[in-house]
């Protein structure tokens, strides 16, 4: 209402309203406590000595971007990663703790966990399920019921990645990321995937499982197949794949893009460094 002084302002910017797909000129954005009061045309609110006040005429803004699916310490560290990623208005990341579960198991997971903590954006993980081609590739995964206080912990959004071909195979191999999956929705958590490769009753199959999304698809025949299961499709634009221009006839298809997401899978130091070059005046 503007009875109490904000704690910033945000003044005559452009703010892209992501309801009505609308840039709006001349707006103000007022915060308190860390929260959005109010957005819209200017009203004059009464600040405060402590009140901060921002110019962004000429600017456009827009809520914080999340990247919904990563690798954050593949090649870079958290503190070099979040330092690059922050001007690209990047505020949200979900990363995959495979790395160095790969290496030492559960403890891998937790020092990674324990890193994202009190950083200037917010951090999400999954579980790593640790799925490998052979037994051998995954001897340090953990037993299933050491996984289950880390996929209790509000920051875990869920299982990690699970290749499709995992979830099918007879005997331990395939029974343990089986009831791995089964622990997560029956927590209310997300089961993420990795279906390269699969079509038709495969892949019909491999979504029973409460699979929720896939970062795979490189073709657009293989992104409308996902959609059409109600899979959210992620096409990457990272340092691992670049899918946008590849699958760019998607958006002249009279279909409903609310289920696709743009994500990276991972950035290089290279990567950063060339963007953060284009950056400069």
């Amino acid at each position: 209402m503007g009875n109490i002084p904000p704690d910033t302002i945000v003044r005559n910017g452009s703010v892209f309203d992501v309801f009505t797909r609308e840039f709006i000129r001349g707006q103000s954005i007022w915060i308190k406590e860390g929260r959005i009061a109010y957005v819209g045309s200017e009203s004059n609110p009464v600040p405060d000595s402590g009140t901060q006040m921002i110019d962004a005429e000429g600017m456009v803004l827009l809520p914080g971007l999340i990247d919904g699916h990563t690798h954050i310490i593949s090649r870079t560290n958290i503190e070099e990663f979040v330092r690059y990623v922050i001007p690209g208005g990047t505020t949200t990341v979900i990363t995959e703790t495979i790395e160095l579960a790969t290496f030492v198991g559960r403890d891998g997971i937790e020092y990674l966990v324990k890193g994202l903590e009190g950083q200037p954006i917010r951090f999400f993980h999954t579980v790593s399920p640790l799925c490998g081609l052979t037994l051998a590739e995954e001897v340090n995964a953990p037993a299933n019921e050491e996984l289950l206080p880390l996929l209790k912990d509000p920051n875990c959004l869920g299982v990690g990645e699970i290749y499709w071909g995992n979830l099918f195979l007879e005997g331990s191999q395939g029974e343990r990321v089986r009831e791995l999956a089964s622990m997560a929705l029956d927590l209310g958590k997300r089961v993420e995937g990795h279906s390269a490769g699969a079509t038709g009753r495969k892949l019909q199959a491999y979504f029973g499982f409460g699979i929720s999304s896939c970062h795979e698809p490189i073709s657009e025949k293989e992104v409308i197949e996902r959609l059409r299961l109600g899979c959210w499709v992620m096409i990457r634009e990272g340092s691992i794949r670049k899918e946008l221009s590849s699958l760019r006839g998607i958006f002249d298809r009279k279909i409903d893009f609310r289920r696709l997401i743009l994500t990276t899978d991972g950035m290089d130091p290279q990567g950063f460094l060339r963007k953060a070059i284009w950056r400069l005046p």
